[in-house]
């Protein structure tokens, strides 16, 4: 994406780096040159260098995948839809006469990250998106449910309003002073010319908050995919197959996952697919054995606006 970085900043990275050795490890220093990067553009990127050993080269990927472009599609040959070319493994049973399976084994595990207490909590709200922190992926978990002993959740000052909405407690009210003071920062920086850190820092402090609350807005309208969801690893143990890569994304028949995680057109699939992060081959036997680990990640197959 041609981005510029601050020589200074690449400068502080590289001595940050620096092993008990005096040396560099070129992988590590571009991954921590790219958590800056992400950090800067409010996160909502995850840039991550990694190290492809088919073509021997370093490459940059967002681990993100907010996507919302689609994929090259085919034509489905049941209804004349569009369907995208990405593969698919029946995990559950088979279909007899018409799709069989060579997997032999399915195991997913649920990692709960550090920051989903918070993340949790706020997604009890009716929205589940407030400046500096968006858990709109998490909110939609709970879309028509209501807590009969809780039915609003409020903090002590909207209970003394009554209503956030409109006083300084509303989401969209703090969403604007941020980018009132935003506004403020941008110009000590690229009118004055005033670089220093205070004005730096405030500023990608700022655009946090900004970026996580324009996403669950985003995502709230339909406009976009949920950032988060409750994410799992999915391990596969299947017969010999060979052709797959790190990083390439396939999806699974929906008959093991959980109800929120399907869709309700079977064509388009769920609304998540899986990224392969970990590939082993095992021959013993005369049988071929091939594993591949993966991670949950936003579906791009559903069209957005």
């Amino acid at each position: 994406m041609n981005i510029m970085v601050n020589i200074d900043y690449a400068s502080g990275v590289l001595a940050q780096n620096v092993d008990s050795n005096g040396k560099v490890t070129l992988l590590n220093f571009l991954n921590s040159l790219c958590s800056g990067i992400s950090d800067s553009l409010g996160n909502i990127n995850k840039l991550n260098t990694i190290y492809d050993g088919e073509t021997n080269e370093l490459k940059i990927v967002d681990e993100n995948g907010i996507n919302i472009t689609q994929n090259q599609t085919n034509i489905s040959p049941a209804n004349g839809k569009e369907i995208p070319k990405i593969g698919k493994f029946r995990v559950y049973g088979v279909l007899p006469g018409k799709e069989g399976s060579f997997i032999t084994n399915v195991d997913f595990q649920v990692q709960i990250p550090p920051n989903m207490a918070a993340m949790a909590t706020i997604s009890a709200q009716a929205s589940g998106n407030i400046p500096g922190e968006n858990a709109t992926g998490l909110s939609r978990l709970n879309t028509g449910l209501i807590d009969r002993i809780v039915p609003s959740k409020l903090d002590a000052e909207s209970l003394k309003s009554k209503s956030i909405i409109g006083t300084t407690q509303d989401p969209n009210v703090i969403f604007g002073d941020k980018l009132t003071q935003m506004n403020q920062f941008v110009e000590e920086l690229y009118e004055n010319l005033k670089y220093v850190t205070p004005n730096v820092e405030s500023l990608k402090s700022i655009n946090r908050d900004v970026s996580l609350f324009k996403t669950g807005t985003s995502t709230e309208a339909g406009d976009a995919p949920a950032p988060f969801f409750i994410p799992f690893n999915l391990s596969l143990d299947m017969d010999g197959l060979s052709g797959m890569r790190n990083y390439e994304r396939f999806s699974i028949t929906e008959d093991i996952l959980p109800y929120s995680y399907r869709s309700s057109d079977a064509d388009t699939g769920g609304i998540i697919d899986f990224i392969i992060k970990g590939i082993s081959h095992n021959i013993s036997n005369n049988q071929w054995k091939t594993k591949i680990e993966s991670q949950t990640i936003s579906s791009i197959r559903k069209k957005f606006k």
